[in-house]
């Protein structure tokens, strides 16, 4: 017996709206807009939370940009400390990894996040079905059918986990025994711990560590930022010393060479021996050879620069010497606050120890969860399943439903796996008290050494400025005395060596001076660093204000 469709429009229509279910997904530019916005509400929330200053200098490149760009110097040439910051936090390959990194890691807070909102789910199918039964029914058995279904599932605050599903379909007999026409299945299932696992803290525990370790991670960076950006100032700093000291040992060779010449007229007359005009010849050819090695320490230090701002090596560019006049002017100013301020700073501040601190907690909270998993398993579930069938839509009827509810106790006669958890968290609280201990030990060590370093720095700044000014009083001494023979070209050659050596030695107390003094902002946690790497100096009284304070 062969049957013809009732009606392939059904099965044509639902086919049609399977088709457009599967053109109903997101372009790639949409995903990665979606994928943004929720990763950085993620991070904003776990900013705010902490209490911490929200920007976005942690957003990543732009989806639709694919090309890396390279980095081209300002056209005036000349690069200011300033532009190399904003250089290195756009450009500089480990800087962004670790931006990266936290991008990556929010994206899997959001994935967690999701468990707990409505996860909707849908399906379609469609095929062709033939049966050859040759003993029980000669008569073969041939079909077409098609089905959609929806349904929602969600893991609720109480621990509940609760799942529904909606089907249609559609049966169309071609041949052979049976029936064609709708069939509706509608099934929820939902089960509630009501003790082991059921506390508020057990049921969020995988969504509290995502979003602790993405605060971990967040604070993580912005140190690494400060730390990042200190680096770059003092790398540019150490490159303009460099500078300095070439231009400052060019100098020094002319003005030996000048000597050299004034010698060779004087011996000339017999006024100076010949072997002074050796010795000034010789001291000329060693200045020399300060000043090649010197240059090639420059462009060694110069192409380490351009490497951490991620500027081709062989880009030519020359750094601004302002930045070191202004250093000049500067000076350094007296220390107005005590080694035991900078320690309480650190301590409130630093967000290394904020995250060791943290990670107590976390212990603590893993260990009565633990605990609680100890305990006897009870649980409460619920089921139903309603089907419905019909030739139409509209004549769908409800020939079987099923309804249920119950309770499952499971005893706790095997709880080797959980004793072993149990037992190792309390081994995790005690690490990370230890961890704890040692972070605070390691940041009072850093001050301190900082500490030490800046007035260090700040006596060896004060000394040089005097040794310069008397270097410079004794080049011009020697020189008049040597004009009237009192002096000997050795007296002369020695003092224009001393004065070469004092004006180094300053500019290397100011540079030392200037980076101590960012070192021990940074080991204190106070130092700020804004979205284009620019370094907040008004935050820098925050020690003297504290020292201030406690007095």
């Amino acid at each position: 017996m062969t049957k013809t469709p009732r009606t392939i429009n059904q099965t044509v229509f639902l086919l049609a709206g399977l088709l457009a279910l599967c053109g109903c997904g997101p372009t790639p530019e949409e995903a990665a807009l979606d994928t943004d916005r929720r990763a950085y509400r993620a991070i904003d929330r776990a900013m705010s939370r902490a209490g911490m200053e929200q920007n976005d200098y942690y957003r990543v490149d732009d989806p639709n940009d694919r090309q890396v760009a390279r980095v081209e110097p300002p056209e005036t040439g000349v690069l200011t400390l300033s532009q190399a910051a904003a250089m290195a936090v756009s450009n500089n390959r480990e800087y962004l990894l670790e931006r990266d990194n936290l991008y990556t890691l929010a994206t899997g807070v959001t994935e967690i996040q999701h468990l707990y909102e409505p996860i909707p789910i849908g399906f379609g199918q469609t095929g062709y079905v033939r049966q050859d039964n040759y003993q029980d029914n000669p008569e073969d058995v041939e079909g077409v059918g098609s089905g959609v279904g929806f349904g929602l599932s969600r893991l609720l605050a109480t621990g509940a986990q609760v799942g529904t599903q909606m089907t249609i379909g559609w049966v169309d007999l071609l041949s052979g025994d049976g029936d064609s026409g709708f069939s509706s299945v509608f099934s929820a299932v939902a089960t509630q711990p009501l003790l082991r696992g059921s506390s508020h803290k057990a049921v969020f525990e995988t969504l509290t560590q995502a979003e602790q370790d993405l605060l971990y991670q967040i604070r993580y960076f912005n140190r690494y930022r400060k730390t990042f950006i200190v680096s770059v100032v003092q790398t540019y700093y150490e490159t303009l010393h460099l500078y300095d000291r070439m231009n400052n040992a060019r100098r020094y060779y002319l003005t030996l060479l000048e000597v050299c010449r004034q010698t060779q007229k004087q011996a000339a007359v017999g006024r100076v021996p010949l072997f002074e005009v050796e010795e000034a010849t010789q001291d000329q050819l060693d200045a020399l050879n300060i000043y090649h090695d010197i240059r090639n320490d420059y462009g060694e230090t110069l192409d380490l620069l351009k490497t951490m701002l991620a500027i081709r090596p062989d880009t030519e560019f020359i750094l601004d010497t302002r930045e070191l006049d202004a250093l000049r002017e500067t000076g350094f100013s007296e220390m107005d606050f005590s080694e035991e301020a900078a320690i309480r700073a650190a301590l409130n501040q630093r967000l290394d120890l904020a995250n060791a601190a943290d990670r107590v907690l976390d212990a603590q909270r893993h260990t009565e969860i633990a605990a609680e998993m100890l305990g006897v398993d009870l649980s409460l579930f619920g089921q139903t399943n309603i089907t419905s069938g019909g030739n139409m839509v509209e004549d769908l009827e409800s020939p079987e439903d099923l309804y249920g509810v119950g309770l499952r106790l499971d005893l706790p006669l095997d709880r080797l796996a959980e004793k072993n958890q149990y037992r190792l968290t309390l081994v995790e609280l005690m690490q990370n008290q230890r961890t704890y201990q040692g972070v605070t030990d390691t940041a009072i060590m850093e001050v301190r050494a900082a500490f030490r370093n800046l007035r260090t720095a700040h006596e060896k700044y004060r000394v040089a400025l005097e040794s310069q000014d008397l270097a410079q009083k004794r080049t011009e001494n020697t020189l008049r005395l040597q004009k009237v023979g009192r002096a000997n070209m050795r007296d002369v050659l020695d003092a224009q060596e001393d004065y070469y050596k004092s004006q180094d030695a300053v500019t290397e107390a100011l540079v030392q001076y200037a980076v101590a003094s960012l070192n021990l902002y940074l080991a204190t946690d106070t130092l700020k660093v804004q979205p284009d790497g620019q370094l907040n100096k008004a935050d820098c009284n925050f020690l003297a204000k504290t020292s201030a304070n406690t007095n």
